[in-house]
């Protein structure tokens, strides 16, 4: 085959593989075309397949709508009004701000449907122009009759809105039909349901230049259909006014508090930039800061003062004014900046600021009118505060007294002021605190610990010669690494140091780590320190810890001595009340039971007064001694102060066992004791109780204190166990407390007087003021039966006060003016020896109050009861004396009875003790006393009185010595206040003055 035939081949097959392959690529392309026409409807339908899904289940959403409100209308036919009315309530105080309109819908929904209406609204009308505005409106979802549209607040009648705004009577509702309130009701809801449609409302607003309707729109009338729906509509407007109200509290008070918080940022960012001053823009922070304050708090100007002592000027430092302060200060002459804000004032010249330097506290000036002229001022004064060294000055025209938040930020301000002064003035001086400050403190390196610097307060601590001989070293060269390191004569008095060492680091607050160590002091004696480390990075040096180094030894070794005598008695190093306790509550969970015992010893009180209260201080650690020598391993001694000890036995122990071991104590503590040339027995009596894991232990104690009183009053040196006699006794005491306080507030006490007579004329010179006690079960009880118990309950001062004024009162009209009888009242020692000196005032006040002349009054005091504290009393009764009122010395003769005490108490008169009085017929001794007693106030020129007179051969001895006054049941037993006139009337009747 030739080539051209070979070509003519290749060119014909290449020609059938071309239209091959177009025929092809044609075919492709009407696929193509049927598979982009098959996507497109496949999308298409795909569309209309979502859309069918969409519309599918928003009908489906309508669908649970309608069956909730078909649910709502079949539960509300079934419940009453007063349900649904409780339920809206429930619902509206279970809601909040947050969520306050889903509340109003949901209650005026519940409203609507309880009402069958055809909508509900809120609407909110201004008074003046009655625009109403809708707020909340509800439309049934599912209805019999046709969709009602919300009306547009122009379709509202004005004249409608009228009738509300000058309605008097909140809460009223006024039932309407519907073509009285709206303009145009047809476009509304038709023809066909116009004539049937009504409007129920109501305004439930307290006033203000808006209120509130709520009005349900329903159709059909008549009575009950009405009612009804009255009858919701005030309820709910009832609830909705009370939720509106809480609603608009909570929404001021969230802007109140977020106001707050706004003004507290702005015044922390003032604060924080004032922090961070430096002294070259500390004074523009400052102004800075006083503006902002200033704005803040709505004041027209803050000024800051400097107080210069040495030359006793106030210096006006830095000062902010409002723009129209400024301009009126530069405009109106004499106005407040030139008058009120000079440049200096000197000490003296500014009322304000003398003030406040003067007191040191806040300070206010307020004009009855303040003005710009005369501002109504604040001053707050700053630095040391015995010393201030500025006062910053607030200015307002307010009326009002200062709020506390205007002081606060005043003071805060000012105090933030103070410490950046502060701040900066340590910082200026910084490199030479290391230098001179009197606290240790060393640079050690951070990677080696060597000191590269220190103080010389650390090395006289450490007993170096200078700095330079502890650069480089290391903290072995200066620490002990235990005590066996530390010399012999150290070791007994440092032990404890290595104790407190061996406690584990705490983060200090300032941050870094303190802890304790116990360094090498001078000679090498220990010294317990407290360090605190600091690492520190500088930018250009090597990293360092800084050591501060406090010597704590003497302050550390106080704190343990405070915390042993905490629970420790610093006399006889026995535990105190408080340490019984906690180890008795201990020994009561361990072991179940056991028995305290509280000792108390006979006559201590002589041992002190005749060999000294040193001697007394011996015997009670010698007694300490004693206790804890003769218990048991387990038992716990203690001292409760004074002459009281007490002992824990740890049980379980039978009443025979604690008998034999107390009864073994009080012979082994009552042992012979020689103190000196002196040999003395010491002599307790205890009082045992017992006790359980679940007794109380106050409860334990009290029964064992009244046990050892009970063993005491038995004659001393004896024990006694608590038993339910004592109980009852302790219980009676606590009744006859409550009764005593009860007829001081009931007015049970009252006053009968026992005449004093002339021996001589057989006249009443003189009358004692008894007090009785009118008891509703016991009758009327004499001041023996109840004035120990008021003594010692602390009410014979009150007791004593009611006696005096009712006296006085009744001495104020007994018959013969300045010659009438003196009236006698007994003072207590409670009120004689009252440091405060009330009784003074008091008695002034009583006399002035009722008249009595003082020469008229004389006050008896008993000398036993002085001698506690006889300096008071000579100091009271000296001014009393000064006063006019006479005083007597009662029951002389059975106290101390010496001259030196006549001499000082200056008394005028003395009564001698009915015990010596008894025995004038029967016994020589007591006629020699009392003609002692005759002759030494003959002597003294002192007036006597013979208490206790019975008999008349008494009453002729008495007469005999020379004794002109008595008092006794043979002449007048005590009588009422009544009785007691009548006599001296009758008296003053038979001797009329001459």
């Amino acid at each position: 085959m030739s080539d051209s035939d070979r070509l003519e081949r290749l060119a014909h097959r290449a020609k059938r593989e071309k239209d091959a392959r177009l025929e092809a690529e044609k075919i492709a392309s009407e696929k193509l075309k049927e598979a982009n026409s098959a996507k497109g409807l496949l999308e298409k339908q795909l569309f209309e397949l979502n859309d069918l899904t969409v519309k599918l289940t928003e009908e489906l959403d309508l669908t649970v709508k309608l069956t909730e409100e078909l649910e709502q209308v079949q539960a509300r036919e079934g419940a009453s009004n007063h349900d649904v009315l409780w339920q809206i309530g429930t619902d509206l105080k279970a809601a909040n701000l947050d969520n306050a309109d889903e509340a109003i819908f949901s209650a005026i929904g519940a409203l609507g449907l309880a009402c069958d209406a055809k909508g509900v609204g809120i609407w909110e009308v201004h008074r003046d122009s009655l625009a109403p505005n809708l707020l909340h409106s509800w439309r049934p979802l599912l209805s019999s009759a046709p969709r009602l549209p919300a009306p547009s607040s122009g379709l509202i009648r004005s004249d409608y809105l009228l009738q509300f705004a000058s309605l008097s009577t909140e809460g009223a509702v006024i039932k309407t039909p519907a073509h009285e309130v709206l303009t145009d009701v047809d476009s509304l809801f038709g023809d066909q349901l116009s004539d049937d449609i009504w409007v129920h409302a109501g305004a439930f607003t307290e006033g203000g230049e808006t209120f509130k309707i709520a009005a349900v729109t329903s159709t059909g009338s008549g009575y009950e259909a009405d009612r009804n729906v009255n009858y919701l509509l005030r309820g709910v407007m009832i609830l909705l006014a009370q939720f509106s109200r809480r609603v608009e509290a909570e929404d001021e008070l969230r802007a109140s508090s977020e106001r707050h918080i706004r003004d507290h940022s702005s015044m922390m960012r003032s604060a924080a930039a004032l922090m961070a001053a430096s002294p070259e823009n500390f004074d523009d922070l400052v102004l800075k800061a006083l503006t902002e304050t200033a704005e803040l708090l709505d004041v027209p100007a803050i000024v800051d003062w400097d107080i210069d002592y040495q030359n006793e000027m106030y210096t006006r430092t830095r000062m902010w004014m409002h723009e129209s302060v400024r301009h009126r200060a530069v405009t109106a002459k004499g106005a407040f900046r030139h008058r009120a804000v000079p440049a200096k004032e000197a000490f003296g010249t500014h009322e304000l600021l003398d003030a406040a330097r003067l007191t040191k506290t806040l300070t206010t000036l307020r004009p009855d009118q303040p003005s710009l002229e005369f501002p109504n001022r604040l001053a707050v004064p700053r630095g040391d505060p015995d010393h201030p060294s500025s006062v910053l000055v607030i200015a307002s025209v307010e009326d009002a007294v200062w709020h506390d938040s205007y002081v606060e930020a005043l003071q805060r301000i000012s105090a933030t002021i103070s410490l950046v002064e502060n701040r900066l003035v340590v910082e200026s001086r910084s490199a030479a605190v290391l230098d001179s400050s009197p606290v240790s403190i060393v640079l050690r390196s951070q990677k080696d610990l060597r000191v590269l610097d220190c103080n010389d307060a650390f090395a006289n601590m450490v007993g170096r010669p200078s700095v330079e001989s502890l650069l480089g070293t290391r903290p072995d060269a200066v620490l002990f690494a235990s005590l066996a390191d530390v010399a012999q004569v150290f070791r007994t008095s440092s032990a404890w140091m290595f104790d407190e060492a061996t406690k584990v680091a705490v983060r200090s607050n300032e941050g870094g780590t303190s802890q304790v160590q116990v360094y090498r002091g001078p000679q090498g004696r220990p010294v317990l320190a407290q360090i605190r480390c600091v690492a520190v990075e500088p930018v250009k040096d090597e990293p360092f810890i800084l050591v501060h180094v406090m010597d704590i030894t003497e302050s550390r070794k106080a704190a343990l001595r405070l915390e042993f005598l905490a629970e420790h008695d610093e006399l006889t190093g026995l535990l105190n009340r408080r340490g019984l306790r906690r180890k008795f509550a201990d020994m009561q969970e361990n072991s179940g039971s056991s028995a305290l015992v509280i000792m108390d010893l006979d006559r201590f009180k002589n041992v002190n007064e005749s060999l000294g209260h040193a001697t007394g201080d011996i015997i009670l650690r010698r007694i300490a001694e004693r206790c804890k020598t003769h218990i048991r391993p387990g038992d716990i001694a203690a001292r409760f102060g004074g002459d009281e000890f007490a002992i824990a036995f740890k049980g379980p122990l039978s009443d025979a066992e604690t008998r034999q071991l107390v009864r073994e104590l009080i012979d082994n503590i009552g042992s012979a004791m020689t103190l000196g040339r002196h040999r003395h027995y010491p002599s307790l009596s205890a009082g045992i109780a017992y006790s359980t894991i679940e007794s109380d232990i106050e409860g334990t104690l009290l029964d064992a204190n009244a046990a050892m009183h009970k063993a005491k009053g038995a004659g001393g040196r004896r024990l006694a166990v608590f038993d339910a006699g004592m109980k009852n006794e302790i219980h009676s005491r606590m009744r006859m407390e409550g009764e005593l306080r009860h007829a001081l507030a009931r007015g049970e006490f009252l006053v009968h007087y026992q005449p004093e007579v002339s021996m001589l004329s057989g006249e009443i010179v003189g009358a004692e003021a008894l007090v009785r006690w009118r008891h509703p079960e016991r009758g009327l009880l004499a001041a023996g039966q109840f004035i120990e118990e008021a003594e010692e309950l602390g009410l014979i001062t009150e007791i004593g006060e009611l006696v005096l004024a009712e006296a006085c009162a009744e001495a104020a009209s007994w018959p013969g003016g300045l010659e009438a009888p003196v009236l006698r009242v007994n003072m207590a020692a409670e009120q004689i020896c009252d440091e405060d000196e009330a009784i003074l005032e008091r008695v002034a006040d009583v006399l002035t109050s009722t008249g009595l002349p003082a020469s008229r009054l004389c006050l008896e005091v008993t000398e036993s009861e002085l001698i506690r504290d006889l300096d008071q009393a000579v100091r009271v009764l000296k001014q009393f004396r000064q006063s006019g009122v006479s005083l007597s010395l009662d029951d002389f003769g059975t106290g101390y009875s010496s001259l030196s005490y006549l001499k000082r108490l200056a008394v005028d008169s003395i009564k001698i003790d009915k015990s010596f009085v008894n025995d004038l017929a029967t016994d020589d001794d007591s006629v020699t006393f009392i003609n002692s007693i005759l002759s030494l106030a003959g002597a003294l020129n002192l007036d006597v009185v013979a208490e206790g007179v019975e008999s008349q051969d008494q009453a002729e001895i008495l007469t005999d010595l020379g004794c002109e006054r008595a008092q006794g049941y043979l002449f007048h037993k005590p009588m009422p206040a009544f009785e007691i006139r009548s006599l001296l009337e009758k008296q003053q009747n038979d001797n009329p003055p001459q």
